[in-house]
Formats: structure tokens, sequence, C-alpha cells
């Protein structure tokens, strides 16, 4: 399952709802990207099908691993299209 993120329900994406996805013993990964900024977290199932890791992939030039499928994307090529809102500036930097 993969599922890009909003403001608007990236909580409840990452709560309840992948409480409800790690029930489905077929599911071996659950994968949520930002839309705001180029990062990835991908949740797989360990072998012993009880335990779930997390890997998270930050920054256009990392690369998204997809292990059921055996895939290795770069985030450049998933973020391609997308424009990201400037960064805040701190107090006292130009802006």
């Amino acid at each position: 399952v993969i599922e890009v993120l909003s403001e608007r329900t990236a909580g409840f994406d990452r709560g309840q709802k992948f409480h409800i996805y790690r029930q489905i013993p077929s599911l071996q990964e659950y994968i949520l990207i930002e839309q705001d900024v180029p990062a990835v977290d991908v949740f797989y199932r360990q072998p012993d099908g009880e335990l779930w890791r997390i890997s998270r992939t930050e920054g256009l030039d990392g690369r998204l691993r997809i292990r059921t499928l055996d895939l290795d994307l770069p985030l450049s090529e998933l973020y391609a299209r997308v424009e990201f809102p400037e960064p805040p500036s701190l107090p006292g930097e130009p802006a």
C-alpha cells in the first residue's frame, strides 16, 4: 500500500489506518510519501510476521527501496514534477 500524505490526514494514515493495515496478513509494506518535502517512510513486515520496521529516506538524492517489488527508485524521479514551498526564513535572515 502506498499513500501520499496530506496535512489533514497524515496523523490518521500513520496511526489508526496503519493499525488497521497491520491486521492484513498478506501486507508486507506500507509506504507513506510526504507531499511538501522529499521524504518517504517505508514500513516493512519482518520475517516473523509480527514486527514491523521503518526506513526513512529524505532528500532528492535519496532512493526509495520497495522490497516486495524489488524496485529501487530515485526520489528525484518520484518528485520530478513537484514544486516545494519555500521554507520559512529564520529571524534575522534575509527573506
